[in-house]
């Protein structure tokens, strides 16, 4: 969320800023002078007001001189825009020179680590909110009898190679997961994901599924049915649901995990 907050105020800051320069381009050459409106049975006068030897003279704006009154009412416009922008810029600039928001978990961080394991928090620094995160212990769901064996880098059974592929890759990137952690949806239906995974920066949690029989039908409508349930408890694909995919012509690889990880879990 901070991150969020952040990047949202710098992007604000850039496009003030580019607005600024545009600003400043059209005051150059707007019109000498400003727009005076006065109201006359309801009807607007436009009189145009300049200065001549520290007198300000007032001159009528016949309409059809649209143009001059489009231009002088652009200018007065601008000159409010300005300030409110240049006020707004400020504001953020020492906002975001002043927040800090690693600056609370950091004072976890530097505390022996026997304290630590006494305080309660919710500023927890990363290392330790991995940790606490990791530690969540969960019973693992039945394999059936006979089925193959695959074991990961870290000494976990999966039901698949290419689960192995993703948990090795997910292991060796640092990026901590859970294999099969038993969900509750809204409905109070139970799923096994096939992975939560946890971004360390923004500590949002995301569910990996991978479909990996997409040329068998009867698997293809379960992964359908699958994905139908996920959203009708407001689980959306490319939100907090990452999905891939393989079927017996395209293969899974580590290169279908290069754009997600960085994208997603990072």
């Amino acid at each position: 969320m901070a991150q969020e907050i952040t990047s949202k105020l710098i992007s604000d800051m850039k496009t003030w800023s580019k607005e600024m320069d545009a600003i400043a381009m059209r005051l150059k050459n707007a019109p000498e002078g400003s727009l005076n409106i006065s109201y006359q049975n309801n009807q607007p006068i436009y009189y145009h007001l300049t200065k001549t030897g520290g007198m300000t003279q007032r001159t009528y704006i016949r309409k059809k001189d649209l143009d001059l009154i489009r231009k002088l009412a652009q200018k007065k416009y601008d000159r409010a825009l300005r300030r409110v922008l240049l006020k707004q810029i400020r504001a953020i600039d020492r906002f975001l020179k002043d927040y800090d928001p690693p600056a609370i978990r950091d004072i976890c961080k530097r505390m022996p680590d026997d304290l630590r394991q006494m305080i309660r928090t919710p500023f927890w620094d990363d290392d330790t909110y991995v940790r606490q995160w990791l530690s969540v212990t969960y019973p693992a769901a039945p394999f059936k009898e006979g089925a193959p064996e695959y074991y990961t880098a870290r000494g976990e059974r999966v039901r698949s190679k290419t689960e192995k592929i993703i948990a090795d890759t997910l292991y060796y990137a640092g990026i901590p997961y859970r294999y099969e952690y038993p969900l509750q949806l809204k409905d109070g239906r139970i799923f096994r994901p096939d992975f939560i995974i946890l971004n360390k920066r923004t500590r949002k949690e995301y569910i990996l599924e991978h479909f990996g029989m997409m040329d068998d039908p009867d698997y293809c409508s379960s992964a359908i049915e699958k994905l139908s349930i996920y959203m009708q408890n407001g689980i959306f694909p490319g939100d907090q649901l990452v999905l891939t995919f393989e079927s017996s012509s395209h293969p899974f690889s580590t290169n279908d995990l290069s754009g997600l990880i960085p994208h997603y879990f990072m």
